[in-house]
């Protein structure tokens, strides 16, 4: 076999319990947590990860694509806490050019997410480039509020030529 087509694989234990599904968007199943489905928000083609309870516990996600002279691109693999929604997540979201990217992190209730104790959550932390082309690190406390931050201006294209010796005071990252 040199090829193989399909919309949907589900990656099972011994038990039978789902481990890993690799789909595509009309096929991606709803989330399972605690033992209950209820409806997933938006359907992208990707990886989901389940634990060994078979409770949806993250996954690798893309999307995108034109719409006339218009497009939106997104991936990200995101980390579920717990009985709960995403905690950790790497992004990158792309609408017409106005991008944004990097590493985010939410604060979730310790209730599971299928009580109504569990719902909602906060933005806590993101490190990247924003839409508007900072790069930037926020942070907010457990009520979402903004603390000291960082955001030392627009990422600048990337230059060409020869890069200056280290310790030459470029102002970059090593290896950047």
């Amino acid at each position: 076999m040199e090829e193989l087509n399909v919309e949907r694989i589900n990656i099972v234990s011994q038990e039978g319990k789902v481990r890993l599904v690799i789909t595509c968007a009309e096929r991606a199943p709803d989330p399972v947590v605690n033992g209950q489905a209820f409806t997933r928000q938006g359907r992208s083609p990707g990886l989901i990860f389940y634990n060994a309870d078979g409770d949806e516990c993250g996954g690798l996600v893309f999307g995108g694509g034109r719409n006339g002279d218009r497009h939106t691109a997104s991936s990200g693999l995101f980390l579920d806490q717990f009985l709960q929604d995403q905690v950790v997540g790497l992004a990158y979201d792309d609408e017409d050019g106005r991008r944004s990217y990097g590493l985010r992190i939410w604060e979730r209730p310790t209730a599971p997410v299928t009580s109504p104790e569990g719902q909602g959550g906060v933005g806590r932390a993101f490190v990247g480039r924003t839409s508007d082309g900072e790069a930037a690190v926020i942070l907010r406390d457990r009520q979402g509020r903004r603390r000291p931050s960082s955001r030392p201006g627009r990422c600048p294209p990337r230059r060409s030529g020869p890069r200056p010796a280290p310790g030459a005071g470029s102002g970059s990252f090593p290896g950047s």
